[in-house]
């Protein structure tokens, strides 16, 4: 059985300049240490930290 952990992903959103500024790479969480990730994929659909379709498109067009 794989762990809460393993299935958790957490993405800083906002601006880029402001996003640029945060340092903080993992988080606890629960006890477990959790990555900060660039981008994350909910219902299919690739969501960048900006909010911008850039990561979705360029993933469609990779597996396209």
């Amino acid at each position: 059985m794989q762990s809460y952990a393993a299935k958790t992903q957490l993405m800083w959103l906002g601006l880029s300049p402001l996003l640029d500024k945060i340092a903080c790479q993992k988080v606890l969480v629960l006890g477990a240490r959790v990555a900060v990730s660039e981008s994350a994929r909910d219902l299919g659909v690739v969501i960048d930290r900006e909010m911008s379709l850039t990561a979705h498109v360029a993933d469609i067009c990779q597996s396209g």
